[in-house]
């Protein structure tokens, strides 16, 4: 049950530009309610995209909205 939540947890991020497929990368989901999920994946997969869709485990297809953007982290 644990590794089939965590498959389910793991998301494809598509980018897009001008309604063009400028990239594509992976992310998860680490936080989710009733209305919204939070997803969690690279910079650099959605720099220079205009529009950020995400590809759910079970084939569905959401775009998202980017919420906060970090681009340097301190260790």
């Amino acid at each position: 049950e644990s590794i089939q939540n965590v498959y389910d947890a793991v998301v494809t991020v598509r980018s897009y530009q001008n309604e063009q497929l400028i990239g594509t990368g992976s992310g998860f989901v680490y936080k989710k309610d009733d209305k919204k999920g939070y997803i969690l994946t690279n910079t650099h997969v959605i720099s220079s995209s205009d529009i950020v869709n995400v590809v759910l485990q079970n084939g569905e297809s959401v775009d998202a909205k980017l919420f906060c953007v970090i681009s340097k982290v301190a260790y």
